[in-house]
């Protein structure tokens, strides 16, 4: 089988993942963000950035149920621009950095991407319903080619307290495959989301 042809199979196996999972979901229309805004959509892939959403993903959707969807570990905070070692907590009222491993390519597309890594937190943890309880905090336009891309994001902290956030990729070349409400089940679904909680002390 040629590559075109293998694309052409994995993009229709896609595709036809999406209709069966449209058709098996019951959040209504007027509650989810599907596909065909300005934002990225259901579509044919032709690239493929992934974000893990645990340690051995390979971006593999959707993903495997039961595992913690917010503790990536592909994104950490620290307190300056120079990577660490591990990150889980940051100073309250202060500048950190955010670092985000973006890999290319996943299972689904290969070839230098360009996109939008767009970062967004928000207090409500868990119950948090996409978008609306979630607020954009950053974004950087980047280009990943083959291979670990990692992106910097600085966070000016608020006060102390468990802080959600939430990574999404945005490219043209490689839509969302589904978004709902649930934003734990949009990480599932999606290997350009990932969710990461953080403690600010």
């Amino acid at each position: 089988m040629s590559t075109v042809q293998a694309r052409v199979c994995r993009s229709a196996g896609r595709l036809l993942f999406a209709a069966l999972l449209a058709a098996l979901m019951t959040i209504p229309m007027s509650g989810a963000a599907m596909a065909g805004g300005s934002d990225g959509g259901v579509g044919i892939y032709t690239k493929d950035v992934y974000i893990m959403d645990y340690v051995g993903d390979t971006g593999l959707e959707p993903n495997t149920p039961g595992v913690p969807y917010w503790n990536s570990p592909d994104v950490k905070v620290c307190p300056t621009t120079v990577p660490c070692a591990t990150g889980v907590s940051a100073p309250a009222y202060t500048t950190s950095y955010i670092f985000v491993t973006l890999r290319n390519p996943g299972p689904y597309g290969s070839g230098t991407d360009v996109g939008t890594l767009r970062l967004y937190f928000t207090y409500a943890g868990g119950s948090a319903v996409w978008p609306a309880d979630w607020t954009p905090l950053n974004s950087a336009i980047v280009t990943v080619p083959p291979g670990v891309t990692t992106v910097l994001l600085p966070w000016t902290t608020s006060g102390p307290g468990l802080v959600s956030t939430l990574y999404r990729w945005v490219s043209p070349d490689d839509p969302m495959l589904y978004e709902g409400t649930n934003a734990y089940q949009n990480a599932q679904f999606n290997n350009n989301v990932a969710w990461k909680n953080f403690s600010v002390v």
